[in-house]
């Protein structure tokens, strides 16, 4: 699952067609914080790897996504 896919994925759970625009926002700048942190960490290898468990936990709790 590309995060394109998981935002996608996220955004088509809200039911209130107008919230989704900002969920999607909120979650696009949580993912870059979280990628920018690692980086600044210098763990670029793990940042890969966490952000595949991030998509693969939430792809479950969002009802079993691919």
């Amino acid at each position: 699952m590309t995060r394109e896919d998981y935002l996608r994925a996220v955004e088509e759970q809200i039911r209130c067609k107008k919230a989704r625009p900002m969920v999607r926002k909120e979650l696009e700048d949580h993912i870059q914080d979280q990628r920018d942190a690692y980086i600044v960490e210098g763990n670029i290898g793990r940042e890969a790897e966490e952000f595949r468990r991030f998509l693969s936990f939430y792809a479950c709790c969002a009802g079993g996504l691919p």
